[in-house]
């Protein structure tokens, strides 16, 4: 019996990774972005996949200045983990005066065995960076970084521990 319902719970789970309509999820994201943070996503095209969604060919801006483009936006959704990986990232000429990169690919990975933290792995040529996104307490997030030799610059914005190098703000 606890079998059957077992198997007919993740079934269930499985139908609405499935089945959910990933598109108008998408655009309602899109619509939240707009309307808290001034974020635009424009120039894209959507393929819904099974288990996520792909976006290609697009540009960011954010409040009306276009900021980033990227090739491929890969969101895929499992049972106990999310994914987005965002491929060949370029930034414009107006931020990459504040950063010394251009180009950039990035993941980033969530599950529910850790459900305050996300992990995210940048890369640029040669250099990779990893970093942790952690809600500390109510409000409060840190994103902790692996290795910050390989990025100097990052060192102006980040504040050090005993654990290493991190960055906190309230949202």
């Amino acid at each position: 019996m606890i079998k059957k319902i077992l198997i007919i719970i993740l079934a269930t789970i499985l139908s609405i990774i499935i089945f959910a309509p990933k598109d108008r999820l998408y655009f309602m994201l899109e619509e939240q972005l707009k309307a808290q943070n001034g974020v635009v996503i424009s120039n894209e095209k959507l393929n819904s996949g099974m288990f996520g969604l792909e976006i290609t060919k697009g540009d960011i801006s954010i409040n009306d200045i276009e900021l980033i483009k990227f090739d491929l936006i890969d969101i895929s959704s499992f049972l106990a983990s999310s994914t987005i990986k965002i491929d060949n990232i370029k930034l414009d000429k107006s931020i990459s005066s504040m950063l010394p990169i251009s180009e950039l690919n990035a993941s980033i990975n969530h599950n529910i065995i850790s459900p305050m933290e996300i992990t995210i792995d940048i890369s640029s040529g040669n250099i990779t960076q990893n970093a942790t996104l952690k809600v500390v307490e109510d409000g409060l997030i840190q994103i902790r970084i692996d290795d910050i030799n390989s990025t100097q610059w990052l060192k102006a914005f980040m504040q050090k521990d005993e654990n290493g190098w991190y960055y906190e703000t309230n949202i």
